[in-house]
């Protein structure tokens, strides 16, 4: 008969772990998925803002070879 508690005991245990585990994802994912789309609106806004310099001097290539001599 204790045996029998005992088992039943640790299967009310392991279901009340299973159920916290599976609560504390849907609140980590209710929390995080927000925060993820704020930064990358965040960071493509701020990208956004960036200007391109392709035009930027690029060295001469009699002075590389000079300079490895």
């Amino acid at each position: 008969m204790p045996r029998q508690h005992v088992r039943e005991a640790g299967e009310h245990l392991a279901d009340a772990a299973r159920a916290a585990f599976a609560h504390g994802l849907q609140v980590n994912a209710f929390v995080a998925a927000p925060l993820m789309l704020a930064m990358a609106l965040g960071a493509i806004y701020l990208l956004r803002q960036v200007k391109p310099n392709s035009h930027e001097e690029e060295p001469e290539h009699s002075d590389l070879a000079t300079e490895s001599r």
